[in-house]
């Protein structure tokens, strides 16, 4: 099967082997779909009963407020699942999913992982147990998301968000996950003030940046800040 080496490394999949996968495939009804830079994959409002998996490109996930403003929520990269949380919870999506580059995505039906069968039973207990602790995982992401929102200051959302990804890194120097714009949709701030403060930032000696590329030049101080 075209993309083993992306679907053995997927959290969903732990513990089962390349031959177990293609049974769970079959069995879910595994559809892949392909999708370009900026296409809309699912709409706020639609009903959703598949999990997708990213085996190649990335997936925005955003969310459009009243007036108009679109905040990004977060990015699913390749080896990641999204849809999981509103499948499972059988209501329509509040967001909105994007192709963030071109994509290759599997899709899955929730249904079906629910009801087993008897082509892959033996895998379901497992595939639910890992189904928790991806499910979890998210959870933890969404705190973080939140906190970002509750925080006021510029300078205290870019100091947390690059300590946050210097600790994900387990480098003081990190490609941002983010581009400029999505950053400050991500972060919930204008992005001039944000491009303004990153600036400040550089001159102070606490970072360094090019594009997406950042250096921590200053832990302590920049700590001080979160």
């Amino acid at each position: 099967m075209e993309y083993m080496d992306k679907l053995s490394q997927v959290k969903l999949f732990k513990g089962l082997s390349p031959a177990d996968i293609e049974t769970v495939f079959h069995c879910l009804q595994a559809k892949r779909m392909s999708y370009k830079k900026g296409n809309i994959i699912t709409h706020a409002g639609d009903e959703i009963r598949t999990i997708g998996i990213v085996v190649k490109g990335k997936v925005e996930v955003s969310k459009v407020n009243i007036s108009g403003r679109k905040t990004i929520l977060t990015l699913i990269d390749t080896g990641e699942l999204f849809g999981e949380i509103i499948s499972f919870a059988n209501i329509k999506s509040p967001v909105t999913t994007t192709a963030a580059a071109d994509s290759e995505i599997f899709f899955i039906k929730v249904d079906q992982m629910i009801h087993s069968c008897s082509n892959c039973c033996d895998h379901h207990a497992k595939l639910i147990q890992n189904m928790l602790m991806v499910i979890a995982g998210k959870n933890l992401v969404l705190n973080q998301k939140i906190n970002y929102l509750l925080m006021k200051g510029m300078r205290e959302k870019l100091a947390n968000y690059m300590m946050e990804q210097a600790v994900i890194h387990n480098s003081p120097t990190f490609e941002m996950s983010y581009d400029r714009n999505s950053l400050a949709d991500y972060l919930n701030v204008d992005r001039s003030a944000m491009s303004r403060e990153l600036g400040r930032m550089r001159d102070e000696g606490l970072i360094e940046y090019y594009k997406s590329s950042v250096k921590i030049l200053d832990v302590e101080a920049l700590k001080s800040f979160c």
